[in-house]
Protein backbone atom coordinates (compact mmCIF):
# COMPACT_ATOMS: atom_id res chain seq x y z
CA UNK A 1 0.00 0.00 0.00
CA UNK A 2 1.58 3.16 -1.08
CA UNK A 3 1.99 6.39 1.20
CA UNK A 4 -0.20 7.98 -2.05
CA UNK A 5 -3.14 5.16 -1.65
CA UNK A 6 -3.14 6.11 1.86
CA UNK A 7 -3.16 9.51 1.77
CA UNK A 8 -6.02 9.79 -0.98
CA UNK A 9 -8.17 7.05 1.07
CA UNK A 10 -7.76 9.51 4.38
CA UNK A 11 -8.72 12.53 2.43
CA UNK A 12 -11.64 10.43 0.91
CA UNK A 13 -13.00 9.37 4.40
CA UNK A 14 -12.38 12.87 5.68
CA UNK A 15 -14.77 14.35 3.58
CA UNK A 16 -17.05 11.87 3.63
CA UNK A 17 -17.35 12.72 6.68
CA UNK A 18 -17.29 16.42 6.42
CA UNK A 19 -19.36 16.78 3.48
CA UNK A 20 -21.46 13.21 2.60
CA UNK A 21 -20.19 10.73 0.29
CA UNK A 22 -21.62 12.09 -2.59
CA UNK A 23 -18.82 14.29 -2.61
CA UNK A 24 -15.12 14.38 -4.35
CA UNK A 25 -12.11 14.25 -2.00
CA UNK A 26 -11.10 17.82 -4.07
CA UNK A 27 -11.57 20.25 -1.03
CA UNK A 28 -13.88 23.10 -2.22
CA UNK A 29 -12.40 26.47 -3.24
CA UNK A 30 -12.93 28.38 -0.28
CA UNK A 31 -11.14 25.42 1.39
CA UNK A 32 -7.31 25.93 0.86
CA UNK A 33 -5.75 23.39 2.83
CA UNK A 34 -2.12 24.26 3.08
CA UNK A 35 -1.09 21.63 5.26
CA UNK A 36 -1.83 19.12 1.97
CA UNK A 37 2.06 17.35 0.82
CA UNK A 38 1.29 17.91 -2.65
CA UNK A 39 -1.77 19.12 -4.97
CA UNK A 40 -2.62 15.33 -6.57
CA UNK A 41 -2.38 16.42 -10.72
CA UNK A 42 -5.34 16.02 -12.33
Amino acid sequence: DSSEEKFLRRLRRFDEGRYGPYQPFVPPPLYPQPYQPYQPQY
